[in-house]
């Protein structure tokens, strides 16, 4: 499976740390998109599903699956699901996708991945939507759907809605939903201008 990173310690995409897991390969392509480097389904790094599995629990963390398209890898996807479930059953899983939960639906995709994913955050980007909360999602259209009850909406009061993370050399990383003034902002400072 090609993946275009993996973050542990976040606190943006999930309820306490999180181990995040982003997908690469997105053919929705959501005009202003924060994550467009994970787009071409080619880029990225190679994993064997098994060796992402024990690599992205290897923190102890709950999972997070994000993109580009996760959907897009699906048997990968599915199999990777089936790995966590099977090494760390008690670990929450939250997923995001950009696919319209309707389609999920109708794809019978959505009944495979109640099996597994504790919340689900689905539907595109639509940036003339944007929204500045509720926690985990980003424009007003894309739903949170709580598939178990081992994920709350409570339990989702505390998530910030953009952390940053110095990774030396003047590098940051940022996650989760941060405006498009903010990450102006933070390269500046960063840039020291």
């Amino acid at each position: 499976m090609r993946i275009s990173g993996v973050t542990f310690g976040s606190r943006s995409n999930g309820p306490g740390a999180r181990t995040v897991i982003h997908f690469q390969g997105c053919s929705i392509g959501c005009p202003g998109c924060f994550n467009k480097k994970t787009w071409n389904s080619k880029g990225g790094d190679f994993w064997h599903v098994p060796d992402l599995a024990r690599h992205a629990l290897s923190k102890g963390q709950d999972i997070t699956i994000s993109g580009g398209e996760p959907t897009e890898q699906w048997d990968e996807l599915i199999s990777f699901l089936k790995c966590v479930r099977l090494i760390a059953p008690e670990r929450t899983i939250v997923m995001y996708t950009g696919v319209e939960s309707e389609k999920l639906i109708w794809s019978g995709k959505m009944k495979e991945l109640e099996k597994y994913v504790d919340l689900l955050i689905a539907g595109p980007y639509v940036s003339s939507q944007k929204v500045d909360g509720p926690p985990l999602i980003s424009s007003y259209n894309q739903e949170r759907i709580f598939i178990s009850d081992r994920i709350k909406p409570e339990d989702l009061e505390e998530c910030p809605r953009v952390e940053l993370t110095y990774l030396g050399g003047g590098e940051v990383r940022i996650m989760g939903f941060p405006e498009t003034d903010d990450r102006g902002r933070i390269k500046t400072k960063r840039e020291g201008v």
